[in-house]
């Protein structure tokens, strides 16, 4: 049985986009560029809703089964948790 789930987050949870106007990719570790993101460049930045969907069901099945989740990553968790709340998956 799994007792733990480990996730990065830049590149696994989430697909750094590049933001034309920062000249600069979204990765986790440059809070500025990513505290100021709009709702639709987050989103963008977690692959589309489609993939967020998907992300929520897989993070779903994962609770439902008790199994401890973690998010391991280099990046700011100002950011991480920014991200995942604007997207709704905060809650994980």
């Amino acid at each position: 049985p799994l007792s733990a789930f480990f996730f990065d987050f830049d590149s696994t949870l989430s697909t750094p986009q590049f933001i034309p106007r920062a000249d600069a990719y979204a990765v986790a570790d440059r809070a500025g560029l990513c505290l100021s993101m709009t709702p639709e460049e987050i989103a963008a930045n977690f692959g589309g809703a489609d993939r967020i969907a998907r992300l929520r069901g897989l993070l779903e099945k994962i609770r439902a089964r008790r199994i401890p989740t973690f998010i391991i990553s280099l990046g700011l968790s100002q950011v991480i948790r920014h991200h995942l709340h604007t997207v709704g998956l905060g809650e994980f």
